[in-house]
């Protein structure tokens, strides 16, 4: 994934295998303190089950200082607006490809000459 990432954004560029597995490590570390701080968040001071966007966000604040901590705030805002109109569109073309395959069978239904009562 990481290297995915680094050649879409520098495709001229190369990464080892032993730089890749330390921007691994550092990414993996990160998701590590933020899951971990996010579930104290809900655990012990708002006393739920369910992690939401605003526990991520106050685990982001949190955890990271200065410039960075606005930057993934900002960020994570977006990622979490495209993943919501993406889902939202994938579920409305799902629900509206369901009623036009059930609308479809309905009318093969009661247009075959077996049914019919003439």
């Amino acid at each position: 994934m990481i290297f995915r990432v680094f050649r879409c954004i520098h495709p001229d560029m190369k990464l080892s295998e032993k730089a890749i597995n330390v921007l691994n490590s550092f990414v993996n570390d990160f998701f590590d303190k933020f899951a971990l701080e996010a579930s104290f968040l809900v655990k012990r001071i708002s006393k739920r089950n369910t992690m939401t966007d605003f526990d991520i966000q106050s685990a982001a604040k949190l955890i990271l200082s200065g410039d960075l901590k606005e930057y993934a705030i900002v960020e994570g805002r977006k990622a979490l607006e495209s993943f919501k109109s993406h889902q939202n569109m994938n579920h409305n073309l799902s629900y509206e490809k369901y009623f036009s395959f059930k609308a479809d069978i309905n009318f093969r239904r009661t247009s075959s000459p077996q049914q019919s009562m003439f």
